[in-house]
């Protein structure tokens, strides 16, 4: 990660370097697409793998009967952990090619930065007391007309306070723009418009004045505001401000391997770097546009380890700057209620989280305040400019609702009459939600809070939303459902759906390359399958448990390669070897128990008031101990734990990269500047 770092600072040179040749097809910006369906079929391909070594590890009979060899090997702990370090280090290298090839490569054009949006947000935050959310367009064409006239080339300018296209000189005609600003503040303006104006050509500004502005919240435009303002608005300052945003990445993914271990860290990076709505082409090159997603992910990781305060803060800033990540803590929200309606009682760490995540709100509400110039009226002129923002859809844009707008038209842009179909069939629309939405919220008593979170988020946001495209990155917090993502079945077919879903995409582009047709229906037939799939896995085994997951079932042998077997938790151990002693009830005395069956397991005995996101006070591998009310009982007879214990004892132990544990426990690129026409759906 270190090297990437170092080689995203250098990025990118205007000819190709010597890194760009040690790089090969990863540095190649004509090749990104192409190298992006190869890494997303060759983790189809490793899925499928562990899926079937899965099937074959779990029956030993036939693995000996097919590779006795192999089963001999499976006793052999130096064997069986250096084979779990080559396939940890295989995921590693597999990351670092998507990474580099997709912070590296989709962007090596000799500029990196993306001067489409950078305009939207400097501009737009720079001059937000003079132009607000609805005259970045009318007074940046208004001051160039006056010279040197970079814009003249557009025709029509999209009216921000009705989203329909006027003609130019209508659109300016009695504007005000010039007194606006004070004499210092107006030449500033035209320097940055002529800066902005030299880097791109006139058909890029043709179509820019056609997008929808700058839409950010005040809070985010605030926090550029920080970052922008001190610097000389040039590509050199802003290639430096667009670097944020990969080493943002790194970081977020940092922590992933720190709170749920190297694999999944790897996969779900591989996974983010590979899912086509969310290609760098889009949002790589701009300021602070992946902060959201790397605040969930540090938010999520932060659970795992039981930082609840860091969690609610990461949480609260995702919301802040983007809204929908809210959808998120609602789900961590719910899981807490559900744990206090069980338990009758708030812990801790669930105070912990809701104060950090409502004093987050708060500060960052505050901070909107006092950091833009006009206090509480950004936060209504950005509502109202939202209000019309989401009023039509658009061929960018993803969400459940599309399927509810077909026309027969597959590649149809007509949005009028999009809409007009979705308001004739909306109680089919909220009809299907509730359908598919019912397994989740009824898993909820069965699921840690971490997978309940991920799932609940990432569902809502899908069925309920529609927003552009490059925010479904936020499909890859799916990989951090806390189960073991090599062994379980459900993670294993979940992921080989996704990645064969990306990589149908960057294939299917080549040969048709509408945006309508990938977003609004292909990319949202795929997700309907995925929600489809997991609601039906959850009616089913809403815990998503699977053979090896709990400590207290017995692991298979040989348990070697992508799982783990875990000795039975000390405390549980204690409880079955102790012996009870109480005082007899009067009459009893003489009464001799009756004996138990051999093998008849004894009464499993609850704990009341047991929290379901509980810990045992060992090194948990199980990223299922908060499922405790719902797994095996804990009374086993003594046979069987001596079974479990000497199954442990020839599992090999794993080594520190591997995913199970403890950190597991609980189209040729196109010209990227042209084509982002619908930018910066702050809330969908």
């Amino acid at each position: 990660m270190q090297g990437l770092l170092g080689l995203l600072w250098l990025a990118p040179p205007k000819e190709p370097s010597a890194i760009d040749n040690m790089l090969g097809r990863f540095a190649d910006r004509a090749q990104t697409y192409d190298n992006q369906l190869d890494i997303a079929l060759l983790m189809v391909a490793v899925l499928v793998g562990a899926l079937i070594w899965r099937s074959l590890r779990n029956r030993p009979k036939v693995l000996e009967a097919v590779a006795p060899d192999l089963m001999k090997k499976l006793d052999d702990k130096q064997v069986v952990s250096w084979a779990n370090r080559v396939i940890s280090a295989g995921l590693v290298v597999i990351a670092l090619c998507a990474s580099i090839n997709y912070f590296y490569g989709t962007r090596n054009n000799g500029v990196y930065v993306h001067r489409w949006d950078a305009f939207h947000t400097v501009i737009g935050v720079k001059y937000h007391k003079e132009l607000g959310y609805f005259d970045l367009y009318k007074c940046a064409y208004a001051i160039d007309s006056e010279g040197p006239h970079h814009f003249r080339a557009t025709q029509k300018i999209r009216d921000l306070r009705t989203r329909k296209f006027v003609p130019r000189d209508e659109h300016i005609a009695g504007n005000d723009c010039k007194e606006r600003f004070t004499p210092e503040r107006l030449e500033e303006f035209r320097h940055d418009l002529d800066e902005f104006g030299t880097w791109s050509s006139k058909r890029q500004w043709r179509i820019l004045f056609k997008d929808k502005g700058f839409n950010g919240t005040p809070f985010y435009a605030t926090v550029c505001k920080l970052l922008v303002n001190p610097i000389d608005v040039n590509l050199d300052s802003l290639k430096r401000l667009a670097k944020i945003d990969p080493i943002l990445m790194m970081i977020a993914f940092g922590f992933v391997g720190w709170a749920f271990g190297v694999r999944k860290a790897a996969i779900t990076a591989i996974f983010f770097c590979v899912f086509f709505p969310n290609r760098f082409t889009h949002m790589g090159g701009s300021i602070l546009r992946f902060d959201y997603i790397a605040t969930l992910l540090i938010g999520f990781s932060a659970l795992k380890k039981d930082k609840w305060g860091l969690a609610g803060a990461m949480f609260a800033w995702a919301t802040m700057v983007r809204v929908f990540p809210a959808i998120f803590a609602v789900g961590v929200g719910l899981k807490i209620a559900s744990d206090v309606l069980v338990t009758r009682q708030i812990r801790e760490e669930h105070w912990k989280f809701v104060g950090y995540y409502a004093g987050g709100l708060a500060l960052c509400f505050v901070v909107s305040l006092i950091g833009m110039d006009g206090g509480f009226d950004n936060w209504r002129t950005w509502y109202a400019n939202m209000k019309v923002h989401n009023a039509r859809s658009a061929s960018f844009r993803v969400g459940f609702k599309h399927l509810f707008m077909l026309d027969g038209k597959m590649t149809s842009n007509d949005f009028g009459t999009k809409q007009a179909n979705f308001v004739a069939r909306e109680s089919y629309y909220w009809a299907a939600v509730a359908l598919l939405f019912a397994p989740v919220v009824t898993s909820v008593r069965r699921l840690d809070t971490i997978s309940f979170a991920a799932l609940f988020g990432v569902f809502g946001f899908f069925l309920l939303a529609v927003a552009t495209r490059y925010y479904y990155g936020v499909v890859a917090i799916l990989f951090l459902v806390d189960r073991k993502l090599l062994s379980n079945r459900f993670m294993l077919i979940m992921g080989v759906l996704l990645f064969f879903s990306a990589g149908f995409d960057f294939f299917y582009f080549k040969l048709n390359d509408s945006d309508s047709l990938m977003y609004n229906i292909i990319v949202g037939v795929e997700l309907s399958a995925v929600v489809v799939l997991m609601g039906s896995w959850l009616l089913f085994n809403p815990s998503l448990l699977d053979v090896g997951d709990d400590p207290r079932l017995p692991a298979h042998v040989p348990a070697g390669l992508g799982v783990t077997a875990s000795p039975l938790p000390l405390e549980l151990k204690k409880k079955k070897k102790g012996k009870k002693k109480g005082k007899k009830k009067p009459g009893e005395e003489g009464k001799k128990k009756p004996e138990k069956e051999k093998g008849e397991p004894e009464k499993p005995e609850p704990e009341p008031g047991a929290p379901t996101d509980a810990k045992p006070t060992t090194e948990p591998e199980a990223e299922t101990a908060s499922d405790a009310g719902a797994l095996a009982a804990e009374g086993e007879d003594k046979a069987r734990e001596d079974e479990d214990d000497a199954a442990s004892e020839r599992a090999p132990s794993a080594a520190a990269d591997d995913e199970s544990d403890a950190a597991s426990a609980s189209e040729a690129p196109v010209d990227d500047e042209v084509e982002d026409e619908d930018e910066d759906d702050a809330k969908p």
